[in-house]
């Protein structure tokens, strides 16, 4: 079943693949935790700034830097799920080296050319369509990111307000990197299965 051939390969390898997805998201919630530092700081703060006038300030922090932030934000998450198709060769090249019984890394899965080109992953079989394995895996996966960051968010709210920006960007690419890694083991499985099922042939009527 897929759901459960994605599962168990995704928590063999999850410490590769996790680092897989987090090299590419963690610069870029650097970068906004950098840009957005004060207002990160002031984060339990945001209801109370969005009631004030325009021109009033909370440590150089008003209404338009919050709103432009929440912008910058799903920004951010548009480029992660835009970037989500390009880690799928990377994420395959692990699954692949595990089928082979080697030790997957993250420098083979950026910079090595085989065993992705002509490679198959062994076949898996599905009970149902594989669109609704993949649903049910993201869903998991969601779940369980949801669950990571509010963990994660717990730990960032006990760090000092200089070190907030900088712990709650590692708290969210930690969780995203996480379901993100769960999600694209399934897709490549998915996409492999749908490859090696052969295509039914209409018998001939004469």
């Amino acid at each position: 079943m897929l759901v459960d051939r994605s599962l168990r390969l995704a928590v063999r390898n999850f410490s590769t693949l996790f680092l897989v997805v987090f090299v590419v998201i963690a610069p870029l919630h650097l970068l906004y935790g950098l840009v957005f530092q004060d207002v990160v700081a002031l984060r339990e703060l945001h209801p109370a700034i969005a009631e004030f006038p325009e021109t009033r300030l909370v440590r150089g922090v008003g209404r338009a830097d919050i709103a432009q932030a929440k912008v910058w934000f799903w920004v951010l998450v548009l480029v992660e799920v835009a970037a989500l198709p390009i880690l799928t060769r990377p994420v395959r090249r692990v699954l692949v080296m595990d089928a082979n019984a080697e030790v997957p890394t993250v420098v083979h899965a950026y910079r090595r050319r085989s065993p992705d080109g002509g490679s198959r992953l062994p076949v898996v079989e599905t009970s149902g369509p594989a669109a609704a394995a993949l649903v049910v895996v993201v869903c998991l996966a969601l779940a369980g990111g949801v669950l990571a960051r509010l963990i994660l968010g717990r730990v960032v709210e006990l760090l000092p307000d200089a070190a907030a920006s900088l712990g709650m960007a590692i708290a969210d690419a930690t969780a995203r990197s996480g379901a993100a890694a769960v999600v694209l083991t399934a897709a490549v499985l998915a996409f492999d299965a749908r490859r090696t099922v052969p295509t039914e042939r209409t018998p001939d009527l004469y």
